[in-house]
């Protein structure tokens, strides 16, 4: 649902055929909250060095990696394995997937970061191209069909997805039987940007 436009009023009348000022708000709030995502990530090259995170800062690798080692374990990803890095931003916990061996498909609700991922990985690590695949997490709704993906991780993303009511199940329906996933939020104190 987009936010509030004249030639799209129709889509927030309720059945009384009043604008429906739930429906209308909800809208508003979630097109600046994916505005606010996408502006994060506006005007940043990909050369600057957030595109190597976390390892571009000998202080945030301190903090990241312990968590990133037990996520992996949790993970338990083998070669050849389908993962959804969901709430990927620029795609660094993808690259590294790939890295790995991992058919990896990256989304994120900001298209703007979707197109940062690829660009990166095109310029840096064209390599990887077969191995990465990138799609725009919309409405709460992973653009991937059921059961594709033998693992799920989101790496302090979850504060980024929205709905988590509506992506639980969004996740569950992605995630082949036998899959795993994998969710770390950061601790209190650490940082979520």
């Amino acid at each position: 649902m987009v936010a509030w436009q004249p030639e799209n009023a129709e889509a927030f009348l309720g059945k009384d055929g009043l604008i429906d000022t739930h429906r209308l708000l909800d809208a508003t709030a979630e097109a600046e909250r994916l505005a606010r995502l996408d502006s994060q990530h506006e005007g940043i090259p990909v050369s600057d060095p957030r595109f190597h995170m976390p390892f571009s800062d000998p202080a945030t690798v301190r903090e990241v990696l312990p968590q990133l080692t037990v996520a992996f374990h949790l993970l338990q990803a083998e070669p050849g394995h389908r993962v959804l890095d969901l709430g990927c931003g620029h795609g660094w916990l993808s690259r590294l997937l790939a890295q790995q061996g991992l058919e990896v498909q990256a989304v994120d609700p900001s298209a703007t970061a979707i197109g940062k991922a690829k660009a990166f990985a095109s310029v840096h690590l064209p390599q990887l191209a077969s191995r990465l695949k990138t799609g725009v997490l919309e409405k709460g709704r992973i653009p991937l069909p059921d059961a594709s993906v033998d693992r799920i991780i989101a790496f302090h993303s979850l504060h980024r997805l929205g709905d988590l009511a509506a992506l639980l199940p969004e996740m569950q329906r992605v995630l082949a039987e036998g899959g795993r996933a994998v969710i770390m939020t950061a601790a209190p104190g650490q940082s979520v940007s």
